[in-house]
């Protein structure tokens, strides 16, 4: 599991490992409006989420854990977040829960970041490998998170060597878990997207949160098969490009179910961030992002902040709450 997780991190780096498809934000647009009739120092980006107040509509997507080389990018983005009221997801806690000693390697967060809202992270899958309730509260409790993820990842466990592939009954499992944990329960993809008809289905069970995760940034499959020495394996992978839901054709499609809404998957600037906020998503979510720019966080998230704010001048919003409710936007497909 170490060697996995540090392949995934020098991976997940190159170029060669994004999606196919884009995100899809290129085919929603916003309709300019010439007379704003607001002050741009008025504009307000914070938004409440869960409970806790957030600088702008942001986290920082799950990326790491558990080995050396999570520690000093984990604690980068802590402090980090601390200092910029955003939210922070963690890297999947499963290394963690075997061997409780690893929590300073990376997963000792509230050491630097009090006050953030924090998501513990879990694979759904691991609940028919032995995994419990009593194992998720754990999760929750080793790292004081607010809310616990659980992520669901089938294209890449199947692509993965020794990958836990056996989806079967989850559903029902989850739903015995938000009646008995006693946190907020988000259930995440990693890329690929969720649809309309498993949004509901999450729904009913009482999942509290959905994050989309869509087509459009990191490829798991691409990342597994780099990883993999199996050729079929490599060779099948070549096939799933264009498998997955884009990000903003998922929130399209969810946008009137009644839950909680995260919008990740190949998010790159504030001008998406607004579209995603105003196609439903509550706050989104970014992880290359941030590892790509360990050495100037500060300057790339006031790039974020600045693109957000003056996409919302050009608009005429001046709030989070506004951006949510605009019906400025409008689905006019690329043609380029």
């Amino acid at each position: 599991m170490n060697t996995r997780k540090l392949n995934h991190i020098t991976i997940a780096k190159r170029d060669n490992i994004l999606s196919k498809l884009s995100n899809g934000f290129e085919d929603y647009r916003f309709e300019y409006n010439a007379f704003p009739e607001i002050n741009f120092d008025d504009i307000d980006t914070s938004t409440s989420f869960l409970g806790k107040t957030l600088s702008m509509p942001l986290m920082i997507s799950a990326i790491t854990g558990g080995i050396n080389e999570s520690i000093q990018i984990n604690n980068t983005l802590a402090q980090f977040a601390q200092n910029y009221s955003i939210a922070m997801g963690i890297g999947s806690e499963r290394i963690l829960l075997e061997n409780d000693a690893l929590l300073n390697k990376g997963f000792n967060i509230r050491k630097l970041a009090p006050d953030i809202l924090l998501f513990a992270n879990l694979g759904a899958v691991q609940l028919n490998y032995g995994y419990t309730v009593e194992h998720c509260k754990k999760a929750v409790n080793l790292i004081e998170a607010d809310a616990v993820a659980l992520h669901i990842n089938p294209l890449q466990e199947v692509f993965q060597n020794s990958g836990n592939t056996n989806f079967d009954n989850l559903l029902s499992k989850i739903e015995i878990l938000c009646k008995n944990v006693n946190v907020p329960v988000i259930v995440k993809e990693v890329g690929f997207g969720i649809s309309k008809n498993v949004a509901q289905k999450l729904v009913d069970i009482g999942v509290s949160c959905i994050d989309v995760a869509g087509r459009g940034g990191t490829d798991w499959i691409k990342i597994e098969s780099i990883s993999s020495e199996n050729k079929i394996i490599q060779n099948v992978a070549k096939d799933f490009d264009e498998i997955g839901i884009r990000t903003a054709d998922a929130l399209y499609d969810i946008q009137n179910i009644n839950i909680l809404k995260i919008a990740s998957g190949g998010i790159r600037n504030g001008i998406e961030i607004a579209k995603a906020i105003s196609l439903g998503a509550d706050i989104t979510g970014i992880a290359r992002g941030f590892l790509l720019n360990l050495d100037n966080l500060d300057e790339y998230y006031l790039t974020l902040l600045k693109s957000l704010q003056i996409c919302m001048f050009s608009i005429g919003v001046k709030s989070i709450k506004e951006l949510k409710s605009t019906t400025k936007i409008k689905f006019k497909p690329n043609t380029k």
